[in-house]
């Protein structure tokens, strides 16, 4: 898959164009690439997508502990949908402010579109002025052909990017699988913290955490994935299994903490995990974390020694999530 940032085909070949945020690459995005791919081949055209980064909110609201995918791991779930051109468009104050008819010149004559597809919310131009009504009366005097995917329900309501932070929040992390058409995990790279872990006999391996990453804070039973890929290529097969696999013979059992380590006394969130029944240095790995299970809120504790009791009580409690012996 080609990535562009400019407003440009460098192809010069005709595109069949969706467009939106498709933050979580979500099911509904999903059936948005397939009914894409579909109409690209009985044109002749080249599927293609466009997306913004940052996300928009960034402007206008607290971007952190919001968003479901980087944008890296969001431009390679769109290329497993078969996607072939992506459009990443910064989206700054000058983009925002751009009217929906600017825009929409910008597409018949720079991108040499001849097909769009859109989600039934899609909004575009400077204040969200544009909808289908406007995109399709535009483009249909250009003779470029503008169609509206169907709404993709789950269990009666929309499924959104929306419906799956509200989930990943309150901890239902197999609503945001089923949401999600896959795992639910989250890839990152395993840096040095203040080793107080291996004071207190729970060493654990700190991650780089992108603060913009939707995470509730807490304490979780987890699965570690080591150096593994970070999605893999069955993401989008309508027959894989979507369960949470807590058995999986790749993947570690273990306890997740997320949160600012209040009894520490740390002001920014950290992520930190620790693998059940593992001894091996992680340092430089990249670790990806399936979550399962929420076991508690994040606690304020009177000293090391009462922090460790709590440790050692979450401990017991993910083995039995586990299935797993004592220790």
């Amino acid at each position: 898959m080609q990535i562009i940032h400019s407003l440009e085909n460098p192809t010069k070949n005709p595109i069949a164009l969706t467009i939106g945020n498709f933050d979580g690459v979500h099911i509904g995005h999903q059936a948005i690439f397939k009914q894409l791919r579909i109409a690209a081949n009985a044109r002749q055209l080249t599927p293609a997508a466009m997306t913004f980064t940052p996300h928009a909110r960034h402007l206008f609201h607290e971007i952190d502990n919001y968003l479901i995918t980087t944008p890296h791991a969001k431009s390679a779930l769109i290329q497993q949908a078969g996607i072939d051109l992506l459009w990443e468009i910064n989206f700054d104050e000058a983009f925002a402010r751009l009217s929906a008819d600017a825009f929409i010149a910008r597409l018949i004559e720079q991108l040499q579109v001849k097909y769009v597809l859109i989600g039934d919310d899609f909004r575009f131009g400077h204040r969200g002025e544009g909808d289908f009504a406007h995109l399709q009366s535009a483009c249909e005097r250009a003779n470029i052909t503008v169609e509206q995917s169907p709404t993709v329900n789950w269990q009666g309501e929309r499924v959104s990017s929306s419906r799956i932070r509200a989930a990943i929040q309150s901890a239902q992390f197999d609503v945001a699988r089923q949401l999600l058409g896959r795992d639910l995990c989250y890839r990152e790279t395993v840096i040095y913290g203040q080793q107080i872990g291996r004071t207190l006999d729970y060493p654990t391996a700190n991650l780089s955490f992108d603060q913009t990453l939707c995470l509730p804070n807490g304490v979780f039973a987890v699965s570690v994935g080591i150096d593994e890929s970070a999605f893999n290529e069955s993401a989008f097969d309508e027959n894989a299994c979507i369960d949470a696999d807590t058995t999986h013979p790749l993947r570690w059992p273990a306890l997740c903490n997320i949160g600012k380590k209040p009894t520490i006394g740390h002001h920014q969130r950290l992520v930190e995990v620790h693998i059940l029944d593992f001894n091996q240095s992680l340092y430089g790995k990249s670790l990806t974390i399936y979550p399962h299970k929420k076991l508690r809120n994040e606690q304020t504790f009177a000293d090391l020694t009462a922090l460790k009791a709590q440790i050692q009580a979450d401990e017991a409690a993910a083995r039995v999530f586990f299935n797993l012996p004592p220790s």
